[in-house]
């Protein structure tokens, strides 16, 4: 039925909706927030000075808008894959009832989001885990967004360097 479909692609588009505008970007900056803490006080240890949480925190509130910008673009544009794709199902579904029975554009086109779903959620975990370094490399090198995700895919790409990520004042790219 028509209104049912209707009803569900609603239900589906708010739940996007509520999820990627209001939990996501929470989730973002509770994560972006707690990291910058972390990185800046296991940088202190392993570089030799005394961890202060209150510098730590001071510096967390210094870059949280920029960082949290960045981790917002990042799960923006990590998600919209699948998002488009639970898009392309429904339009499948609602072209289904449309046509004809016996034309399977409709089912094609859900079939060719069901696909980009999966597709989507592989290309999301490569795009989080290729930028998993990105907020370390921000607080210790002082990096914004876009060069501090170059420098974690660089980190990432050869990990046998990673032991001079640390040594923030031998990294100048």
């Amino acid at each position: 039925d028509l209104d049912d479909i209707r009803a569900q692609a609603g239900e589906v588009a708010m739940t996007l909706l509520l999820g990627v505008c209001v939990a996501g970007p929470v989730l973002m900056l509770g994560v972006t927030y707690g990291s910058t803490i972390i990185v800046r006080l296991t940088s202190d240890f392993v570089e030799g000075r005394q961890p202060d949480s209150r510098s730590a925190q001071a510096e967390a509130n210094r870059v949280l808008p920029r960082l949290f910008l960045f981790t917002l673009r990042e799960l923006l544009l990590a998600s919209s894959g699948i998002v488009l794709s639970v898009a392309c199902m429904f339009l499948g579904s609602y072209i289904t009832t449309v046509t004809p029975e016996n034309d399977a554009i409709g089912g094609v086109i859900a079939l060719v989001g069901i696909v980009g779903v999966n597709i989507g959620a592989v290309i999301f975990l490569l795009v989080v885990s290729a930028d998993a370094l990105a907020v370390p490399a921000a607080v210790v090198e002082g990096l914004d967004g876009k060069a501090a995700a170059r420098r974690s895919r660089k980190l990432l790409r050869r990990p046998n360097d990673s032991s001079q990520f640390v040594r923030s004042e031998e990294h100048t790219s």
